[in-house]
């Protein structure tokens, strides 16, 4: 799964529902996607990890227990 930061790097914030250069990401939902990035600002940290949104860009904790979109992401090398 994604972290958090190859996430918002395909944000397109000139761009919005949905957020993301549609050229390359066709079909992209206005929604949230889960990333693999943990939240730690809390005791309960372990229940929440980071997702993106792809309706305005930016990113939102999330409860795991939401059932959200996933998004593969390879930084092209």
């Amino acid at each position: 799964m994604p972290s958090r930061q190859e996430l918002t790097s395909i944000v397109h914030y000139g761009e919005v529902e949905p957020a993301i250069e549609a050229l390359y990401f066709s079909n992209t939902a206005t929604a949230l996607y889960w990333s693999g990035t943990p939240t730690f600002s809390s005791s309960s940290a372990s229940d929440f990890a980071w997702a993106t949104s792809f309706q305005y860009g930016g990113s939102a904790k999330q409860n795991k227990q939401e059932k959200l979109r996933v998004r593969l992401v390879n930084h092209g090398q």
